[in-house]
């Protein structure tokens, strides 16, 4: 039987989080949008002054050069969610209070998910598809 002091304060009584942290959370992915779309826009504002200015070919040298720069940040995060998804997913389950049985099954998503970012590296970002037809 549940006691009302063993319950965490933001869930009601079925355990599901309560419609204030349903709001917030949404008000928190909203805000998070809001600043992706606002940091792609200044991106490409300054991509769009710069090819202006300078010229496609001067853009794509310069883009060319730091590929190999890029290449390494990838495989930084790659190694960063694969290394830490352990830690992260027991931080997420103590603050979310998750059932154990949740918990053993979002890390048992761990290779999948370094599967499939595998798989979208290769076919995107190294271009293997347009390799293989010969673009």
């Amino acid at each position: 039987m549940n006691h009302p002091d063993t319950e965490p304060a933001d869930t009601a009584t079925n355990g599901t989080p309560s419609k204030r942290n349903r709001l917030r959370g949404l008000l928190r992915l909203a805000l998070l949008g809001i600043l992706f779309l606002v940091i792609s826009s200044l991106i490409g504002a300054t991509l769009w002054t710069w090819i202006g200015a300078s010229g496609l070919n001067t853009v794509d040298a310069h883009l060319e050069a730091i590929k190999p720069w890029f290449m390494l940040w990838r495989g930084l995060l790659f190694g960063l969610v694969i290394g830490f998804w352990p830690r992260w997913v027991g931080w997420l389950a103590t603050q979310r209070n998750w059932p154990s049985a949740r918990r053993q099954d979002l890390l048992g998503l761990r290779w999948r998910v370094a599967a499939w970012w595998v798989i979208l590296e290769l076919v995107l970002a190294q271009n293997l598809i347009g390799r293989a037809l010969g673009y």
